[in-house]
């Protein structure tokens, strides 16, 4: 009889975790769009100047300019604002590749800055012949967001926004390393 109890507890509770686990979205929203934004609080000794000389560095380190490519989209010494256009690794699965990108925006003023990165969007190759355009779909990753919340297949639109989510943490902390190591500047 403990026995049935113990069995009936268990399978109470365990498919509640479960669902608690699966309903917090992977990425950060704001109006139903994936969006980051932070003010981060710097020494207030670094002026604008020398954010936005530690900002370039930042995209010079993590982002490639080729002949046909510059990922610095705008940049305005007198606002204070530096645009990337950012190429996130491959989210998808392996026969099915879904490449995303989005605007990162650092806005500088004395001893602080704010970063923002939206405007995600995707493009996709399927092997499935049924897609038109050769199998490529393009799009706002806002639809990511839309089918997880609506449970359409929710498990690959997770692990897509998973997968979105860790790539800009690791440029999120990337982006306060190289801020934060003001001897950059203070040579």
């Amino acid at each position: 009889m403990r026995k049935f109890i113990h069995v009936a507890c268990f399978l109470t509770i365990f498919p509640s975790c479960i669902l608690t686990g699966q309903d917090k979205l992977p990425v950060t929203v704001r109006e139903n769009s994936i969006y980051y934004e932070e003010i981060v609080t710097v020494d207030s000794l670094l002026k604008k100047n020398d954010l936005l000389i530690l900002t370039k560095q930042w995209v010079t380190k993590n982002f490639v300019k080729t002949e046909t490519f510059n990922p610095l989209q705008l940049e305005d010494k007198d606002y204070g604002l530096i645009s990337v256009r950012i190429y996130l690794k491959d989210v998808g699965y392996r026969d099915e590749p879904v490449m995303v990108s989005c605007v990162g925006k650092i806005q500088v003023k004395d001893g602080k800055y704010r970063y923002t990165f939206s405007d995600f969007s995707y493009s996709s190759k399927s092997t499935n012949a049924n897609i038109g355009n050769n199998g490529k779909e393009e799009g706002s990753c806002d639809d990511f967001v839309k089918n997880w919340q609506n449970g359409n297949s929710k498990k690959r639109f997770g692990l897509y926004l998973e997968r979105i989510d860790e790539q800009i943490q690791i440029l999120i902390k990337s982006l306060k390393s190289t801020i934060n190591d003001s001897t950059n500047i203070n040579f």
